[in-house]
């Protein structure tokens, strides 16, 4: 089993951490200060962090740890958040796109990513032919140059025996014969 520790942020004692940043003792405190900060969101939704912490009466951490936990983006869909592609209504504030925009980017983003990834393998592999193809006229002008001409040998007499013999000294020619 994985147990996460963690520091409460309300209270400062150690404890399992699942989901939230505070401890169990501390979270109706804390779904309270949701529900203030909630209420004056929907009063002025045009406000900064410092602003809404000041008109909740809540402390400035609590509402940036709420931003974290994503607990406060979901109010903006009581604003007039667009959609950046289309006009329809957004997720957040902070997205700018629908559920069906951010699908489709998301389709685009893969789309893209495997054509890209097919243009490197198809680079890869002519880099590679070019290699090989390199290494091949290489070889054959190397072949080429250790290629010895050999002149061809001229016909032998019509003797049968073949010219330009060795002359044999006298001496070594009477020892043979005997």
């Amino acid at each position: 089993m994985n147990v996460r520790l963690a520091k409460c942020a309300r209270c400062n004692k150690l404890y399992n951490r699942i989901l939230s940043e505070v401890c169990n003792a501390c979270q109706p405190a804390e779904d309270a200060d949701y529900a203030r900060i909630r209420d004056a969101l929907l009063r002025a939704p045009d406000m900064t962090a410092e602003q809404v912490a000041l008109e909740a009466d809540v402390s400035f951490d609590c509402v940036l740890r709420m931003l974290r936990e994503g607990r406060i983006e979901n109010i903006a869909h009581d604003s007039d958040a667009k959609c950046g592609r289309c006009g329809a209504p957004a997720i957040s504030e902070t997205k700018r796109l629908c559920r069906k925009c951010l699908m489709a980017l998301d389709r685009e983003c893969a789309t893209a990513m495997h054509e890209m990834r097919a243009r490197i393998m198809a680079r890869d592999s002519t880099e590679m032919n070019d290699v090989i193809d390199a290494v091949e006229e290489r070889r054959k002008s190397a072949k080429q140059r250790r290629k010895v001409i050999v002149p061809e040998l001229p016909a032998p007499p019509q003797g049968g025996r073949l010219g330009n013999r060795m002359v044999i000294p006298d001496q070594l020619r009477k020892k043979r014969e005997k």
